[in-house]
C-alpha cells in the first residue's frame, strides 16, 4: 500500500453534506463521490446471546420490579456483570430485523432494542474481517479509506492504516 499526503479526494465531501439537497431516504450511495472505481462497506459482526428473553427485558421501564428483573436476567446471561462475558452467537441484521419485526433498511442498526442487551456487535470478529478486507485490498488497488467510528477498531487496524504524520 503506497501513503499519500495528498487528501483532495475529501474535496467532495463539504458539497455532498451540504450544497446538495438531501433526497429522501438518504442512502449511503448519495454521499459517496463517482470518483472511484470501487466502493467497499463493512458491517460490524453482530452476535445474539441464544434464549435470551428479551420479552422480559424492558429497560424503558423504571419501576423496581422492573429494574431488578432486568438486572436478574442480565446477571443471569453475564450481560454488565464483572468477570463474566456474555456469549453471543454471530447472526446477521436480517436476522435480528426479523427478530425483533424491524423493516431491513438502512435504518435498522438504530431502531434495534440495543438496551435490552441480550445481543452486541462482535468487535474481534469485526476487526478481523476488515483486516482480511484490507489485506485483500491493499496490495491491489490505491485505497482511499474512510473509517467510520474508528474508536472502535482497536489497535490491529493501526498496524495496516498510516499514522498521522504518514498522511498529512
Amino acid at each position: 500500500m503506497e501513503f499519500t499526503t495528498d487528501l483532495s479526494a475529501l474535496d467532495w465531501l463539504p458539497g455532498v453534506l451540504i450544497d446538495k439537497p438531501r433526497p429522501s431516504p438518504l442512502l449511503l450511495r448519495h454521499l459517496l463521490p463517482d470518483g472511484f472505481s470501487g466502493y467497499y462497506s463493512l458491517l460490524p459482526v453482530v452476535g445474539i446471546i441464544p434464549d435470551f428473553p428479551f420479552d422480559l427485558v424492558k429497560p424503558e421501564k423504571t419501576s423496581i420490579q422492573q429494574l431488578n428483573q432486568n438486572a436478574t436476567i442480565w446477571t443471569q446471561y453475564g450481560v454488565h456483570t464483572p468477570g463474566r462475558k456474555p456469549v453471543y452467537q454471530p447472526t446477521t441484521f436480517q436476522a435480528l430485523a426479523a427478530r425483533f419485526r424491524l423493516p431491513y433498511t438502512y435504518r435498522l442498526f438504530h431502531d434495534l432494542p440495543w438496551r435490552k442487551a441480550g445481543f452486541n456487535t462482535l468487535s474481534e470478529q469485526t476487526q478481523g474481517q476488515l483486516a482480511s478486507l484490507l489485506d485483500e485490498l491493499a496490495p491491489a488497488v490505491k485505497l482511499n479509506l474512510y473509517v467510520e467510528d474508528a474508536v472502535r477498531w482497536g489497535p490491529q487496524v493501526h498496524e495496516v492504516l498510516p499514522t498521522g504524520e504518514e498522511v498529512v
